[in-house]
C-alpha cells in the first residue's frame, strides 16, 4: 500500500515494436511505389533517375501535381508583389533614373525640389501596381518560375535591376 508505483521497464529508444512487422520482401508493399502515384508522379521520379540532380533534393509527391496552382498567402502577398515591384521599375526606368539624378544633384533639399520627378514615378509605379492584367503577367511568371523549381529543383537567379547613372 505504501510503496510508490513504478512505470515498467521501456525498451532503449530505437528498439520500440509497434506490434506490426514488416511485410515480406516477395509482397507488393515492399515493392516500387510507382505504380500508386499519378502519372505525373510517376514520370518526375523516373526523369529523376536520370537527371543529375542537387544532392538531396526530391520532388515532393504533393507537387508533383501539375494543376496545383493554388497560390500560397507568402506567394499571393510576398513573391508575386515582388516581381511586379521589379518588372514595374524596369518599365519605368526612365522615370526612376530621372528622380535618382534630382536626388543626386539637389541633395538636401531634395524633398523639395524633386516633386515633380517624385511624382511622376510614383504615378507610373502606381499605375502598374493597380492594373490587373499586370499582376496576372507577373502572377503566370511566378508560376512559370515555381514549376520550374519544382520540375528541376534548381532555383533561377533572379535579375537585379541595374541603373546606368
Amino acid at each position: 500500500e505504501g510503496s510508490p508505483r513504478r512505470a515498467p521497464a521501456r525498451p532503449p529508444r530505437g528498439s520500440r515494436r509497434t506490434g506490426t512487422s514488416p511485410p515480406p520482401s516477395g509482397t507488393p508493399a515492399a515493392t516500387s511505389v510507382l505504380p500508386s502515384l499519378p502519372p505525373r508522379c510517376r514520370d518526375l521520379q523516373r526523369q529523376d533517375a536520370g537527371r543529375r540532380q542537387l544532392p538531396g533534393v526530391q520532388v515532393p509527391l504533393r507537387l508533383c501535381n501539375k494543376e496545383n496552382s493554388k497560390l500560397r498567402h507568402v506567394e499571393k502577398d510576398v513573391l508575386i508583389p515582388q516581381i511586379m515591384r521589379d518588372r514595374a521599375k524596369e518599365l519605368c526606368s526612365d522615370k526612376v533614373q530621372a528622380f535618382t539624378k534630382c536626388c543626386q544633384e539637389t541633395g538636401v533639399l531634395m524633398v523639395v525640389k524633386c516633386r515633380q520627378e517624385n511624382t511622376a514615378l510614383k504615378d507610373c509605379l502606381v499605375g502598374y501596381y493597380s492594373d490587373p492584367s499586370f499582376y496576372e503577367e507577373c502572377k503566370a511568371e511566378y508560376l512559370k518560375q515555381r514549376e520550374e523549381y519544382r520540375a528541376t529543383g534548381i532555383k533561377k537567379k533572379r535579375q537585379k535591376f541595374t541603373q546606368n547613372v
